[in-house]
């Protein structure tokens, strides 16, 4: 009964070519560059609603500490994963799973610091710190914020392009939510995240509740792949469309000039963004602090009012406008069809006088009518 009700819904491909357009390739490959999170989202492969629904509802997660109930927070790299694939059982612990990915290979799986890399912000980094200080969102994080306040570009892209995808929410693809921001940690920070605990809660979380838009068909291939090799995929479609330019302005993200371009980035803040490394913003933000109710930071720019804010007063002053030139050609159009009315009226009562016979004398028809002789 869980997999009718379920459909498979499009993910978005970070394709290059419209970064290269747009002038963000050269950025986003420096920010991916040598991290793990460059394999997992470069991962592309058809889908199969079939085998996917088939994965989903027979997956099984138990957890390593020997606890009878399952959650998010029980899973790490030695849980192990009960499903089927075409009604043929398989058994692997996530480490095991993060291998058939490609993730890792079995050396790295060995590690000691493969166990010890979060897969969640570490707890003494405060999601609403962190948000305070990469974004330029004028309010307090409060579980939820918007993509479009991150300072940096290439961020704004991920938060678009991963919520069709591992964040797992196609339909709230301009939020961020706390457990998203283990990614930008880890880029900004360079420090090393665990990636299979990552895709295992991820698959996990498509498996649980009453979601009805399924994104995980691909990731199910390439594990199908690695464990069957060239069996064939039922009913496989591609459900990957590249990334391109009407979602980046959907995202907020507005094509460069050039190379070495001043212009602003920043479409949905008033800070403007840089091409430079990360470190460089950092040092700029650094003394910004989370605003409280008591003092509002201070603002040293001309001008606070967000581009974005500024562009959507232009864009209502210009309805407005319109409205006005509408109502005036309406109000024209009213009195010239009054105007004519009164001319047609007219030229009806002339041609009916015309064509009607009309006593000589008054209105009485039998004062017409000879004498008799």
């Amino acid at each position: 009964m869980w997999g009718r009700h379920r459909s498979l819904t499009e993910s978005v491909y970070l394709s290059s070519a419209v970064l290269a357009d747009y002038g963000y390739a050269e950025e986003m490959e420096q920010l991916l560059q040598g991290t793990r999170w460059h394999c997992l989202f470069t991962m592309r492969a058809e889908s199969s609603l079939p085998l996917t629904i088939e994965f989903l509802c027979s997956l099984e997660l138990e957890p390593s500490t020997g606890s009878r109930s399952m959650n998010f927070q029980s899973i790490d790299s030695h849980t192990t994963l009960t499903f089927t694939l075409l009604g043929r059982g398989f058994q692997l612990t996530v480490a095991d799973l993060a291998t058939h990915l490609g993730l890792y290979n079995w050396e790295e799986t060995s590690a000691s610091e493969f166990d010890a890399a979060p897969y969640l912000l570490p707890a003494d980094i405060d999601p609403a710190d962190f948000w305070a200080e990469h974004s330029s969102d004028p309010d307090n994080f409060e579980g939820m914020g918007l993509a479009r306040f991150w300072i940096q570009p290439t961020w704004r892209i991920l938060s678009f392009v991963l919520s069709t995808s591992f964040f797992g929410k196609p339909l709230n693809m301009y939020r961020v939510y706390p457990d998203d921001m283990i990614v930008f940690w880890s880029l900004h920070t360079r420090r090393e995240a665990n990636v299979a605990d990552f895709v295992a809660r991820f698959l996990y979380s498509q498996s649980m509740g009453n979601r009805t838009h399924i994104v995980c068909g691909f990731v199910v291939t390439i594990l199908f792949r690695s464990l069957e090799g060239l069996a064939p995929i039922p009913r496989a479609q591609m459900m990957m469309q590249d990334l391109d330019a009407g979602m980046l302005r959907n995202a907020h993200i507005r094509r460069r000039l050039g190379a070495g371009s001043t212009e602003s980035n920043a479409a949905s803040s008033s800070a403007p963004s840089t091409s430079g490394a990360s470190s460089q913003v950092s040092s700029r933000r650094a003394t910004r602090h989370r605003p409280t109710p008591q003092a509002t930071p201070a603002t040293t720019q001309a001008d606070p009012t967000p581009e974005w804010a500024r562009r959507i007063l232009e864009q209502q002053d210009t309805i407005m406008q319109r409205m006005s030139e509408i109502g005036q050609q309406q109000a024209s159009q009213a009195e010239s069809f009054a105007q004519l009315r009164r001319t047609f009226t007219g030229f009806y009562s002339d041609v009916h006088i015309g064509l009607t016979p009309r006593s000589p004398e008054g209105d009485d028809p039998s004062a017409s009518v000879p004498p008799p002789s």
